[in-house]
């Protein structure tokens, strides 16, 4: 199919404004401004956030909306930053993966959002933003993955990994292509995406609470099939140098027959005759869903009631909507789903795919396994690690 085009599109996702000196929240008051951070997402978010901070602006409730785009590769260190300074902002962008680390700081959204909101999300989107029991972040975008396929070079999108690596070896062999499969060796996906979306395939889990598991028999299952397609050519020759731009400029040039990506990237390919498959299939069917939600913290100089407030107007319809639109994202509460947009053919596979998708652990321990994920993932990839030896050394990280 042909795709339509697209508002705006995404960029590969996922600084501090002046620091507020009025009353905090813990003294019941007024804050002066609420100061909210989103993440980078893309060329129109600085457009974004200027005219949604005027439109709030003008409602005049007697503060100021400043918002700030923070580059999404920063938001994660600089929000650290300035929890440890005591100075967080009161709102900022989150992927609910990032709940246990600021855990201990975010205000509790089921006393901040009206019953409505706060019982409107999706289940499977809102678990996700559920820690200890409790609702402590918004969700106001999800994503989940999908396979891309050429239709000019593919035919018909492949069921199985073995499918897709027969398939991926057949129009690399007709000449002209960097690779018949992209993959990303680099950045924070290496790991926390491309691991998950093989070894979920092929039965793995990562447990259930705060401690991670790994399966080391379907672990190195999942690395050798990972490793095989680098080293026997079905991917680019050195994917360590490809990161989630850089595949999906892959195929939106045609130098590449097929990759994983979100629905981002629907608004590029006005001129590519693609298709949209579900991922391929070892022993189960699934895929990863990201979501992003508002966060606030119980540090930052807002009152509940502003910053209830402020995140009711962020996540009414008149703004949300064409948010998730310009970003290319999903909706988070069960209501935006009904919009014609979301219904529309290019979207489907990814809004079917959203009930049965899984989300990274909530765990602390995410975090240092995606680190080191990314650096024995790489280390396959050239051929200088073995699928046991990095499964081991991820298994043992976990203590």
């Amino acid at each position: 199919m042909r795709a339509r085009k697209y508002i705006a599109v995404a960029s590969a996702a996922l600084l501090g404004a002046g620091l507020l000196t009025s009353c905090s929240a813990s003294d019941g008051g007024q804050a002066e401004s609420v100061e909210l951070y989103v993440f980078g997402y893309d060329a129109a978010i600085d457009a974004w956030a200027e005219s949604t901070s005027a439109a709030f602006n003008d409602l005049d409730k007697g503060y100021e909306l400043n918002i700030t785009v923070v580059p999404a590769n920063d938001l994660q260190q600089t929000l650290t930053t300035r929890l440890q300074g005591g100075n967080p902002p009161d709102i900022s962008s989150s992927p609910t993966a990032w709940i246990p680390s600021f855990a201990d700081s975010l205000r509790d959204m089921s006393t901040i959002l009206t019953p409505e909101t706060a019982e409107g999300f999706e289940p499977t989107i809102a678990e996700q933003a559920t820690y200890d029991g409790k609702l402590v972040a918004a969700p106001y975008g999800t994503s989940t993955r999908g396979l891309y396929y050429n239709a000019d070079l593919i035919d018909g999108p492949p069921a199985t990994w073995d499918d897709l690596i027969a398939a991926a070896k057949a129009a690399k062999a007709a000449g002209g292509l960097d690779s018949g499969f992209a993959i990303q060796g680099t950045g924070n996906e290496t790991f926390a995406a491309w691991f998950p979306y093989v070894y979920w395939s092929n039965g793995g889990d990562f447990g259930s609470g705060d401690t991670i598991e790994i399966d080391p028999q379907k672990c190195e299952v999942s690395m050798q099939l990972l490793q095989d397609m680098v080293l026997d050519g079905v991917t680019q020759a050195n994917p360590t140098s490809s990161d989630l731009p850089d595949i999906q400029d892959k195929f939106i040039s045609g130098a590449t027959a097929m990759t994983i990506s979100g629905p981002w990237l629907l608004g590029s390919l006005a001129d590519v005759n693609f298709g949209v498959a579900p991922l391929p299939k070892g022993t189960t069917q699934s895929t990863l869903a990201v979501a992003d939600a508002w966060a606030s913290f119980t540090g930052g100089k807002a009152s509940d009631e502003q910053v209830g407030e402020v995140l009711e107007f962020l996540l009414s319809a008149d703004v949300e909507v064409p948010f998730l639109q310009e970003r290319g994202f999903l909706p988070s509460l069960t209501r935006d789903f009904a919009d014609p947009y979301f219904q529309t053919d290019e979207l489907k596979p990814f809004v079917d795919a959203l009930p049965t998708a899984k989300f990274a652990p909530l765990s602390d321990q995410w975090a240092q396994l995606q680190a080191l994920g990314e650096t024995e993932m790489q280390s396959l990839y050239l051929g200088e690690s073995t699928p046991e030896a990095v499964c081991t050394n991820l298994i043992d990280s976990l203590g």
